[in-house]
């Protein structure tokens, strides 16, 4: 399974990823307020004048890495979800999308939900969403009768929320495992959930 960490992380010369890489764990650990260009320079080993060689300011930094790591996801659970073929594996695919980066890459996974209400207002609709690519799977389940027809922007608010919220139950020490630990337990629940 690829990684939407790596699309980030492909783009642009090595300072840049290394910037990025930083970044997410100046944000992780201080926040995204608290994080400045000159802790994420110090972090890489260059000076703050450099990394405005790379991004205009800490708000195209914070963009950047939300943007591709958004639409990363979305792309990366899209091709989850396309390479199954009942809707069952294609909800089972995408949890273990979502485990996945969240188990592998905790600073993006936290700094995508901990952003996201900031910079989804900045999205235009040629940009792909996770939101997107499961509404559409609700849909086409909802579209050849293989779960009842309903309200699918519910049902996928209602999915969102079933992984999200362990999500940030671990974040918090409330849950001690990764999320790959629950992914059994989130699928059956998404299950229940689609399937009204």
């Amino acid at each position: 399974m690829a990684d939407p960490a790596s699309t980030i992380l492909r783009k642009g010369a090595v300072t840049r990823q290394k910037i990025v890489q930083q970044a997410l764990l100046q944000f992780a650990a201080r926040g995204v307020e608290a994080a400045t260009l000159k802790d994420i320079a110090n972090g890489v080993g260059i000076s703050e004048p450099a990394v405005y060689r790379h991004f205009s300011s800490k708000a195209e930094l914070i963009w950047q890495i939300f943007i591709d790591g958004y639409c990363g996801l979305a792309e990366e659970i899209e091709r989850a979800a396309a390479a199954q073929s009942s809707l069952r594996g294609k909800i089972d695919s995408i949890i273990a999308a979502y485990c996945h980066l969240h188990d592998t890459n905790l600073p993006l996974f936290r700094f995508l939900f901990l952003t996201q209400h900031g910079q989804l207002s900045r999205m235009t609709e040629d940009m792909p969403s996770p939101v997107d690519v499961v509404l559409r799977v609700i849909e086409a389940g909802m579209a050849t009768g293989e779960i009842p027809r309903g309200n699918a922007t519910l049902v996928t608010a209602l999915l969102f929320g079933l992984v999200t919220q362990p999500a940030v139950f671990h974040i918090y020490g409330r849950l001690p495992l990764g999320m790959n630990a629950y992914m059994a337990t989130l699928s059956q629940a998404a299950w229940a959930v689609v399937t009204g």
